[in-house]
């Protein structure tokens, strides 16, 4: 159980590092940034696709967050 805690505080470290690198990089180029692809959340609801691909995008950015923090 304590390694699960410590493994959910480190994707969250993840997320605010990000979060910081985004700010940062809007603060310098003056724009905000944007991926120009869809996002899962607008898949799943307006296009009607499997939540298994929601499911599997979420997962993904929960490892990338992980490796990130």
């Amino acid at each position: 159980m304590q390694s699960l805690a410590f493994y959910l505080y480190v994707m969250a470290v993840g997320f605010v590092a990000a979060g910081l690198a985004a700010s940062l990089a809007q603060l310098v180029s003056g724009r905000p940034l944007h991926f120009g692809m869809r996002n899962a959340w607008r898949g799943a609801r307006e296009q009607a696709r499997s939540p298994v691909w929601f499911g599997l995008s979420t997962v993904i950015a929960g490892v990338w967050s992980l490796l990130s923090g």
